[in-house]
This record gives structure tokens, C-alpha cells and sequence, in this order.
């Protein structure tokens, strides 16, 4: 979708039209069809432009992306005065019209009723619930789930309770792994409901592909390593901090005062060179200083920039690491 003088088209990759703009708003492709509004209604229609679902729906796109998955999407019935689902004919699944509802993710979705959430499956049944408050995640089919102020969690997947409400609090939950709190400390849980023998984390975040940033020892004497999702510890607790990871390189500080750049085994990258700061990265890069002056790191090539100059009255913004 392209959008021109206030009206949305369609184009290929390449630019060329295939349909000239004239819908009031669009949403994006998923599953063949995609979600276009024409004056005051939307429906869904091909990369053609040819409607496959005619405009009948009264929603506005950019509140609930009416886009579908698992063959079905979102759709506001005025009348009703809530959100319901319609399948690929654009018949409803059920008649229920619910205050709040989030999009089908591994088969079934999460709808709030007056009493809490529960999980419906494609027909609109119901499968679990009511729970007082769930974390949809459309990238894991663990959602957590709060009872008498603890946590459980649901396999979405497989519409079933997989834990009981027994952890203090829940972190970083990825790809069928998640990071939990018990009364010994933090530690991980993994698609079956088991957690792993390790549980004297102090703190355990999400880096990326698949490993965790763990912290261990008292407050006054913190440090840091890597976990992978086996509980198998990749990078001992030798760094005093690691910083956030971008496209596998974080910053990490031995001392507090200088810093490296690892990757996700722990290894320092440009031979150990040691900087005075460096920026929390961003966008592919990374700004780092070393005895006042500036350079940009290009995190996928690993690879240091030329110097930067930049005049006093224009300081660059450096953010050291906690």
C-alpha cells in the first residue's frame, strides 16, 4: 500500500500502480488479502484490488489492525458495540461481541468478557478461562497469566494450563522459554512447564537468539554473564555489567569505567580494545569514545568507523551503561 494526496493504492515491489489510490485507509497483506477502507467502510481484497470481502465493516484500521491470521481477523460491529471475528467469507464465527479482543495467534485467541479473559478456539469456543489478567505474546505460545497476585502460564498452542499461579514474576519470555521469579531467585521455564536446576539468578532479560543476560551475587557485588535457553551457562559472571544487545554485539564493562564489545558467546570483539563510553545501540550502530574522541561501530560488519568530529556547541549525547 502507497499513499498519495491523502488516498491509499496499491503497488508492486518495484513501483509500478496496480491500483490507483482512492481508499481512505489500508492496512497491510497477511494470509492474501489485505484490509482497505473505502469512505466510512472497510472490507479486504486481493493485491488485484479486487474485493474479496466487500466493505461492510464499520472499524477504523488504525485501531485494530483488522488483518487476518489463522484465518481470521477483527472486525467492529457498531451494533453490538464490540469486536468480533469473521472468517474467510466474512461470516462471523460466533455472534459474541467483545469489549476487548486480540488477534487469533497458534490456532486460538484471547477475548475479555465482564469476569476476565479467556482463550476461544476458531469455532469461538471457549477452552480456558476466566483469567484476571494474561500478556498475549504473538511470538511465544506461553502467555502468563495473574492469580492472587502470582503468575502461571498458558500453552496457547496447545489451549491448556501449563502452570499453576506460583511465581512472583515473569520475564523475557521467548520462543517457548521463559524467565520466571521463585522464592530462590530467577530462572528459567521451558515449553513443558519444567524449570531448570539453576535457580540462584538474581535478574534474567531476553538478549537475543535464544540466550538470556543473567546477574548474580548481592547488590553491592553484582555481576554478569550469558545463559542459553538449556540453562546452560555460555558466558560466566565475569563482567560487572552487559548492556543491551543489537544484532548480537553489546557493551559490557569488567570495572565499571571501561568498556568492550562482546558478542553473544562473550567474546570481545576489535581484539579487546577497551572505550571510556558507549551509546546504547540503535539502528545497525553504535557510538563509542575512547580518550575524547568519537567513532561509530557498525555492528553487523563489526567493524569501527572513521573518527567523528563534532563541534562543542553540538555535543553527541553519550548514554553509559548502568
Amino acid at each position: 500500500p502507497f499513499r498519495f494526496e491523502g488516498l491509499w493504492g496499491l503497488a508492486d515491489s518495484m513501483g509500478k500502480v496496480i491500483v490507483k489510490p482512492k481508499f481512505t485507509d489500508a492496512g497491510v497483506f497477511s494470509e492474501g488479502s489485505i484490509a482497505l477502507r473505502d469512505g466510512c467502510c472497510g472490507g479486504f481484497a486481493s493485491k488485484t484490488g479486487k474485493w474479496i470481502i466487500k466493505p461492510k465493516y464499520h472499524c477504523e484500521i488504525e485501531d485494530v489492525r483488522p488483518e487476518f491470521s489463522c484465518k481470521r481477523a477483527l472486525v467492529y460491529d457498531p451494533s453490538a458495540g464490540g469486536w468480533k471475528y469473521i472468517d474467510t467469507d466474512g461470516k462471523y464465527i460466533n455472534q459474541r461481541a467483545y469489549p476487548m479482543a486480540f488477534p487469533f495467534r497458534y490456532n486460538h485467541a484471547w477475548v475479555q468478557e465482564n469476569d476476565g479473559f479467556y482463550l476461544i478456539n476458531q469455532q469461538g469456543e471457549i477452552k480456558l478461562g476466566p483469567f484476571l489478567d494474561i500478556v498475549p505474546d504473538p511470538g511465544s505460545p506461553l502467555v502468563p497469566y495473574l492469580k492472587n497476585d502470582l503468575f502461571g502460564f498458558v500453552d496457547v498452542s496447545q489451549a491448556k494450563l501449563l502452570t499453576s499461579a506460583e511465581y512472583l514474576e515473569v520475564s523475557g519470555h521467548h520462543l517457548g522459554t521463559a524467565a520466571v521469579l521463585t522464592t530462590k531467585g530467577w530462572t528459567l521455564l521451558d515449553g513443558s512447564g519444567k524449570t531448570c536446576s539453576l535457580d540462584f539468578f538474581e535478574s534474567l532479560e531476553f538478549a537475543e537468539d535464544g540466550v538470556f543476560v543473567y546477574t548474580s551475587g548481592e547488590a553491592s557485588d553484582r555481576w554478569a554473564g550469558i545463559v542459553d535457553r538449556n540453562c546452560k551457562i555460555i558466558v560466566p559472571a565475569i563482567w560487572k555489567s552487559i548492556g543491551i544487545y543489537h544484532q548480537g554485539v553489546a557493551a559490557a564493562t569488567r570495572n565499571g569505567s571501561q568498556y568492550e564489545l562482546i558478542d553473544l558467546s562473550g567474546n570481545s570483539l576489535f581484539s579487546g580494545r577497551k572505550f571510556d563510553r558507549c551509546s546504547n545501540p540503535i539502528g545497525g550502530c553504535m557510538v563509542v569514545q575512547l580518550d575524547g574522541k568519537q567513532q561509530i561501530v557498525r555492528l553487523k560488519e563489526a567493524a569501527l568507523d572513521s573518527e567523528l568530529s563534532f563541534p562543542m556547541a553540538l555535543p553527541l549525547k553519550i548514554v553509559p551503561l548502568n
